[in-house]
């Protein structure tokens, strides 16, 4: 049943603004200089496609789409993305994954709330929801999950929270880094680790409605991989050989312009955008 379904749903466990987050989700390590870009503030709106099926699915139709927005204050950063994708198997059986998550970070990236639901076809709804606080950028820290189940948990040193993380991945690359990662709380209430990858950009076939130049100049492939924590021990677990990526280009305003998502046993998805716009930035 559901095949394309349950991957997007393993998928979109370790990819939420990733995937989100999505792309204002944390990329690199804090440098000791603890380098910090500006990111613009916008909303995107991007149209998904079915990339590829395992070899005995077949589907019908498909359709999707991603919508980002980050802003701020002048107290704290806000992210929200949404996702929906659905579509109807070559049997009739029809499957939808319709997911929706909010981040909010303070200015200096010691805190953060988030929550959000996932509905995906064939479950009930699942709600998530939180709070975390880190005694200092790159230092230990702590999680109180409230959904879907009370519990604390425990943030290893090295760890950022999404935004602060993307400003200082942004900062790092623009000065030529060319090697680092980081592994990072995400509002999932899981942790990741991204990856730049170094090959060429991918190049949007047509320039997005609006504010186009979000998307121009240097820009940096990086690839997100889901950290599978042990809740007793707090430490990350190997990553299984079919566990799900993604793939994401980023600029240097910190917007994506194309995600490819690997949703494992031969299943993916493209995510392209379509539309993005500037918003406008408080006076503090």
């Amino acid at each position: 049943m559901n095949q394309v379904s349950c991957g997007l749903r393993r998928c979109l466990g370790g990819w939420r603004y990733a995937c989100l987050t999505m792309l204002a989700t944390g990329l690199l390590a804090v440098s000791s200089t603890n380098a910090i870009a500006e990111l613009s503030t916008y909303q995107a709106l991007y149209n998904v496609s079915l990339a590829g099926v395992g070899s005995k699915a077949s589907v019908t139709w498909s359709k999707g789409a991603l919508a980002i927005r980050l802003t701020r204050d002048c107290r704290k950063w806000q992210s929200q993305t949404e996702f929906f994708f659905a579509g109807e198997f070559g049997d009739g059986t029809r499957f939808k994954q319709h997911t929706m998550s909010r981040v909010r970070e303070s200015l200096n990236g010691l805190a953060m709330e988030y929550s959000g639901w996932r509905d995906i076809s064939g479950t009930a709804r699942a709600d998530f929801s939180g709070s975390a606080r880190l005694a200092s950028i790159g230092g230990v820290g702590a999680i109180t999950v409230v959904q879907p189940r009370k519990r604390l948990l425990q943030i290893p040193e090295g760890a950022v929270f999404p935004i602060s993380a993307m400003r200082t991945a942004v900062a790092k690359l623009s000065a030529g880094e060319t090697t680092a990662s980081v592994s990072y709380f995400e509002e999932g209430g899981e942790f990741a680790k991204i990856l730049l990858v170094p090959s060429q950009p991918i190049i949007l076939q047509a320039q997005p409605r609006g504010d186009a130049a979000l998307v121009q100049g240097r820009s940096w492939k990086l690839r997100i991989d889901q950290i599978f924590e042990d809740e007793e021990k707090n430490t990350g677990a190997p990553k299984k050989p079919d566990a799900p990526f993604t793939i994401l280009q980023v600029h240097e305003t910190g917007v994506a312009s194309y995600l490819f998502i690997n949703l494992g046993d031969g299943r993916s998805v493209t995510a392209t955008l379509v539309e993005v716009r500037a918003i406008p930035e408080p006076k503090c």
